[in-house]
């Protein structure tokens, strides 16, 4: 069973040390040529292996893609291609809502994403938010990016 709890703790040791959670904006369309500003939760992962990535892919959905990296470019390094899972809106959030209880250095992260799709499940598909809405999910995502940024001076 791939969403037993040690598959999930196992998901959620791979989001807090390789994985990026996001709260993005993006140009959406109603279908009536309608362009409206709109918000998504997205969780990436990525690595050189892709096998641990396809592991993600089974068990939450998502796309894997492979990732330009400087080798493409002629990095004289040689690095490894890298491969990307990439996750995003409610499947996001159904992943974030499993893995949760396991997170340890990306929690807050993941509080902050699961809080914002409480407001962006309440905007239905074609509904432009408010800019009292996209004030609050934008200071979300500061938030979220500020703890991307944050540094830790004591080592225990």
């Amino acid at each position: 069973m791939p969403n037993a709890p040690d598959w999930l703790a196992w998901a959620a040791g791979i989001v807090d040390g390789e994985g990026c959670i996001r709260l993005l904006p993006y140009n959406a369309s109603s279908g009536k040529r309608r362009v409206y500003r709109a918000w998504q939760i997205r969780i990436s992962v990525s690595n050189t292996d892709p096998r641990m990535l396809m592991k993600l892919r089974d068990m939450f959905g998502g796309a894997i893609h492979s990732k330009q990296t400087r080798m493409m470019r002629g990095d004289p390094y040689k690095r490894r291609p890298q491969w990307e899972w990439i996750v995003a809106c409610k499947k996001a959030h159904a992943v974030l809502t499993q893995i949760r209880p396991w997170l340890i250095a990306k929690a807050e992260q993941a509080d902050l994403a699961i809080a914002s799709r409480k407001l962006i499940r309440t905007n239905s598909k074609g509904s432009a938010f408010t800019e009292v809405e996209h004030a609050y999910l934008e200071q979300l995502a500061g938030q979220m990016s500020a703890l991307k940024r944050q540094t830790f001076t004591e080592t225990v």
